[in-house]
């Protein structure tokens, strides 16, 4: 049951991984360099976990730090996703390393071959600030947030290696190699132009690893073979690491002299979890040589998954030290063009040649397209090499995202919160037309034409440019009472609701009477009026505007009494608004007995107006006298008629 679950935990579980680079070699030399010097290095493989780990190094006291580098792997589940590093923090010995997809060195390659396919990259961190002479023990902790998560990014497999220089130690030289080729059953390498090894004295090859599980039950080891001479069958656990994490190699090398730390052993052969090998009684040529792994149970149906990921090589070589000059590791705007220069060789080559003008001059232009991981290789002479790596950063802010929140309309209360990214250590900077600010929050903006610009600590930058608009929150409201009637003069109340608003024009029949929030208005005529209210809040070009129409009505004005005595001053009794307002209209008066005094045209009353005096035959015709008559006024609609009594006064 135990070996089934070992078994599962292989071939399932670590089926989840990822990676991605430039080079199409199945190796790609890190660095390379000769020194009065000493290496050292070990592994630590926490699998899937977040558990705490440590190194144990030995580095020789009264020396000083090199360099020293932190070699990590980063898996993935799918060749179509990203590698979600932004959120993995490393500790290591107190120090915390943000991880950054700036850190891979290695092209993606296919790591577990399984049912599901995983796939990986290398990262590194320069690691020399937190490393001292004085401490040969340093401690490791993986993203905490990675526990219980194989099927997300996974950071594992560490490696430390330090290099430390002393004046009494016989020239050393060393060559850091990266996977960069899929895992296969077979995996070979050849290892070219490295320093001339002098073969009269310990060469040292230490390997790290992933997945060796097993040599005796799931026979899930490699053979490895150094130009073809068999030197072990490696595999296994180690005792500070998770179940199939895959055995390191734990060494240090100086003085001509390789020595095992902890369970590795400084002969000739691998064997299990003993990673470290002096190579020097296999090779033929100082300068070349080929490795081979061959998966253990290779006749079987069984998925081969056994990933080398780094090769070291320590040995002791004739070469003369030399200086050289490398650019330092850099971030350029893209778009631009960059001038590397290298000194203090003879010969030059740099890989990948992407990007650059010449991949053989010391000084060729880079073009700013896309961050680029580069190795240049420095002769001194025909034999004798350095190779330094070059990391040319290509940084333009991208803007994500803008939530606007628009300006009232006649202030600059406006905001734009930018979301937007560049690489994730790089702070950003923004500005919408004036100084540059750290937050990312523009406020105090006002309507109109808005540049704004986001931009990196490098310089580098991206504006976009949009029209700000405003949002007028005026809204002009009032209320009129009465809202029209038939009587003139009428006095009207208007009464400002509006929301939003402290300014106020009225304009009656489009002349301008007031300015507060209520107008009173008293109309004299009759017919179409307009009231009309412009309010705003904080300036007129933001006004807003509310209109009332409405009529008074003419009504007939009867008078109830008139002089008809000739003085020409109220000699007829004038119906107002008679005609107009009914124009099929009759006039009947009568006198108090009943008969019928007068009778006017119909719809002509305003024609010939009653004068006082009789137009029936019946009533003899004439003058009338002073007295009441009454009236009867019919519309000829279906309005009430008119009804009552006139007095004539002479």
């Amino acid at each position: 049951m135990q070996i089934i679950a070992k078994y599962f935990l292989k071939y399932t579980l670590l089926a989840f991984v990822l990676v991605h680079f430039n080079f199409c070699f199945s190796q790609i030399i890190f660095e390379q360099d000769i020194c009065h010097c000493g290496i050292t290095g070990d592994g630590y493989s926490p699998g899937f976990s977040s558990n705490t780990g440590q190194f144990e190094v030995n580095i020789d006291s009264g020396s000083t730090i090199k360099e020293a580098y932190l070699f990590i792997s980063i898996y993935k589940n799918n060749s179509e996703n990203t590698y979600e590093v932004s959120n993995k923090t490393i500790l290591f010995d107190g120090a915390l390393l943000n991880l950054d997809s700036v850190n891979f060195i290695s092209n993606e390659f296919k790591s577990f071959q399984t049912s599901i396919t995983t796939y990986q990259k290398i990262a590194y961190f320069n690691v020399t600030d937190y490393i001292s002479t004085t401490n040969n023990i340093y401690s490791i902790t993986p993203p905490f947030n990675q526990i219980g998560t194989p099927f997300g990014t996974i950071a594992t497999e560490y490696y430390l290696y330090i290099i430390y220089e002393k004046s009494t130690f016989k020239p050393t030289g060393y060559s850091i190699i990266i996977n960069n080729q899929n895992v296969e059953p077979n995996l070979s390498y050849t290892i070219n132009q490295i320093n001339k090894i002098d073969l009269t004295n310990d060469a040292n090859l230490t390997l790290n690893t992933s997945g060796l599980c097993d040599t005796s039950i799931l026979l899930d080891g490699s053979y490895v073979k150094i130009n073809n001479n068999p030197i072990g069958l490696i595999g296994g656990q180690e005792p500070n690491s998770n179940y199939c994490s895959g055995p390191t190699g734990s060494f240090y090398y100086q003085d001509s002299t390789l020595y095992g730390l902890g369970n590795d052993e400084a002969n000739n052969t691998m064997s299990g979890i003993d990673l470290i090998a002096n190579i020097q009684s296999y090779i033929t040529n100082p300068t070349s040589f080929d490795v081979e792994f061959e998966y253990q149970d290779i006749g079987s149906s069984g998925d081969k998954t056994n990933a080398i990921l780094e090769l070291f090589l320590a040995y002791t070589t004739p070469c003369d030290t030399f200086s050289v000059s490398v650019p330092n590791d850099t971030i350029v705007c893209r778009g631009t063009q960059l001038q590397l220069n290298v000194s203090g060789g003879q010969k030059y080559e740099w890989l990948p040649s992407t990007g650059l003008s010449c991949d053989t001059c010391a000084n060729p232009i880079f073009t700013a397209d896309s961050s680029m991981n580069y190795t240049v290789r420095i002769w001194n002479n025909d034999t004798c090499s350095v190779v330094r790596p070059l990391q040319i950063l290509v940084s333009q802010p991208k803007i994500d995202t803008l939530i606007i929140s628009p300006p009232t309309c006649g202030t600059n209360d406006g905001e734009i919160a930018v979301n937007a990214s560049s690489f994730s250590w790089l702070d950003l900077s923004y500005s919408g037309g004036g100084a540059f600010q750290t937050d990312s929050v523009l406020s105090n903006l006002a309507e109109g034409t808005i540049t704004l610009t986001v931009q990196d600590e490098a310089g580098c930058s991206v504006d976009t440019t949009f029209f700000l608009p405003s949002v007028n929150n005026t809204n002009a409201l009032f209320t009129v009472n009465p809202p029209g009637g038939e009587d003139v003069p009428m006095v009207i109340w208007a009464n400002s609701t509006s929301q939003n608003a402290n300014q106020f024009e009225w304009w009656i029949d489009s002349i301008l009477v007031g300015n507060n929030n209520e107008q009173y208005h008293t109309f004299n005529t009759s017919g179409a009026h307009e009231i009309m209210l412009v309010a705003w809040q904080y300036d007129p070009n933001c006004a807003d505007t509310s209109i009332f129409e409405f009529n008074i009505k003419r009504k007939v004005i009867i008078p109830t009494a008139f002089t008809p005595d000739g003085d020409g001053i109220n000699d007829f009794w004038e119906i107002l608004y008679l005609d107009e307002l009914y124009p099929q209209n009759k006039v009947f008066v009568y006198n108090r007995w009943g008969n019928l005094v007068y009778e006017s045209e119909e719809g002509k009353y305003g024609e010939r107006a009653w004068a006082g005096a009789s137009t029936s035959s019946a009533s003899g015709g004439g003058k009338l006298p002073v007295g009441s008559y009454f009236y009867v006024i019919k519309t000829g609609t279906n309005d009430a008629d008119f009804t009552g009594s006139v007095t004539v006064v002479r």
